[in-house]
Parts: C-alpha cells; structure tokens; sequence
C-alpha cells in the first residue's frame, strides 16, 4: 500500500514539476526552439542557420526566436501560442523572399568575383579581376544601394555565376557589390586604361605626303594615354579595268584618283574597278 502511494505521490510531483515549467515558459522555448529549427531545416535547406536565442514577447503575443547565418547575419520570427508553439507566424514572409532572391531559380548571390574598379559608367562599371589581371568585365549597376564608386576601389561582386564570352566579359544577373577597400593595392596596367578610356574621336589622321615609294602621316593623339600604332600600310591604286571599253557618252573625267564612267545601253553607268 506504501509502495502504490509513493509511485502516486511521485507522479504528482512530476506533473506538477512540468505543469510549472509548462507555465513559466521553459518547455513552450524548448517546443519552439525544436520546431522553428525543423521547419528551417526542412523548408530551407541551402542555409546554414544557427539557433541565438528566444523570448517571450507579450507585445506581440509570441515567442521571439532568432537565427543567424555563417555571415551573423540575424533572422527573427514568431512562434505562435505561448503554451504550444509549434507554428512560424510574423517575420516568416521576409525571410522566404530573401531566400528565394539568394537561393531561387536564379540565384544571383551563387558566385563571388573580387575586382578593381576601373571605370564608372552611368549604368555599369568596367573592373579589372584581382586574380587575373588581364580580365575586364562589365558589370550591372542594379543593386547598388546608391554606393558611390570610384575608379581604384576594390569590390565584392555577387552575381549568378554566368559571364558572357566577350571583352569586357558581362557578368550575368548581379546580387550585391561590396567594396572592400577604398584604395586597392593592385595596379591596373596601361593596356586597361587605355581600353577604357581611349577614343579613336580623340584621333585625327590626316596625310601629309604621299608617293609611290610610301606615305607620311600625320596623326593627332589627345587621349590621356596615346594609341599603340601599327607601322604597316597598303596603298591601293586605282587603274582602268582591262575589260573596260569606254563605250556610251562618258560621264565626269579622269582624274589621278578616279575614272569617268560611260553610259550605254538604258543609261547604265560602268564604273573603273580598283585593282
């Protein structure tokens, strides 16, 4: 009888134990802690999210619970019923578009590229890759947060991943710039500069002396780092086409540049040919 008592009395003492832990809000955490950690792991998988802390708020009727990624980034939602919370309720919405913008379809935070800016366009910046030095690419100005770059800067570029076979190369959809430094110790050479910031407008060609052994020419450079020329010219010049018979009323003259043209039959004109 003594016995029966005591396992009586003892689970009384248990119940009572957890009915006051129950009240107090020790077990509800625990239950919202194991099912918000679930559900994230089961609904978000690409995440690699950390469980921080979790609170009672009675402003909002919940338990405050609160994650972090492996940039400490911080994501808090509500679990709903302070006695059994099992459910995900305010702050969820957020988090699903941030994951689907980062993780979705077209996940333009997929790929890293670090780059030295070199120029700022109105709707694009051309930079120079840290690692490969030769390699130019173009990259979109949508998701800059109104950051001011400056040619010299060394940035973060998130982006999907995908980069055009073309020089510059274009970056595909682009996810964020950071900039890391203002001032980057890496140089960019003078074949980068050149590229872009010459202009063949800045150029003016124009012939000073030309014969039949060669050609002079004058050439007017007002960009802040000249072309590199080449030293190599063909000089074409004009001759009669040997099939050419001259028949029909002639049309202009000959001159040392050019040969008349003849009319002959309906008024069709037959030009000299360059050889």
């Amino acid at each position: 009888m003594n016995k029966k008592r005591i396992i009586i009395i003892s689970i009384l003492v248990i119940l009572a134990v957890v009915l006051i832990l129950w009240i107090s809000g020790i077990i509800p955490k625990q239950i919202a802690r194991i099912s918000a950690t679930n559900y994230l792991k089961n609904n978000f998988p690409k995440m690699q999210l950390e469980y921080v802390d979790i609170e009672w708020s009675s402003s909002m009727g919940g338990y405050l619970i609160r994650f972090k990624d492996e940039k400490d980034e911080i994501y808090g939602f509500l679990m709903n019923n302070k006695y059994f919370p099992i459910s995900l309720g305010q702050g969820l919405v957020g988090f699903e578009e941030k994951y689907r913008e980062m993780y979705g379809e077209e996940n333009n935070m997929a790929a890293t590229i670090k780059a030295v800016v070199v120029k700022v366009n109105e709707n694009d910046l051309l930079a120079m890759g840290t690692e490969n030095e030769t390699g130019l690419y173009s990259i979109g100005l949508k998701n800059t947060d109104n950051l001011e770059f400056k040619m010299g800067q060394e940035i973060l570029v998130y982006f999907n991943g995908d980069i055009m076979d073309s020089y510059p190369g274009q970056l595909g959809s682009v996810g964020k710039i950071e900039i890391i430094k203002e001032d980057s110790n890496v140089q960019i050479p003078d074949d980068i500069i050149r590229f872009c910031y010459n202009s063949k407008d800045n150029v003016t060609i124009t012939i000073a002396e030309l014969s039949n052994s060669g050609i002079t020419l004058n050439i007017k450079d007002t960009n802040d780092l000249p072309y590199n020329y080449s030293h190599s010219y063909i000089i074409n010049k004009k001759i009669k086409n040997e099939n050419y018979t001259g028949v029909g009323k002639q049309i202009g003259e000959n001159t040392n540049n050019s040969t008349a043209g003849f009319t002959r039959n309906r008024n069709r004109i037959y030009m000299g040919r360059i050889r």
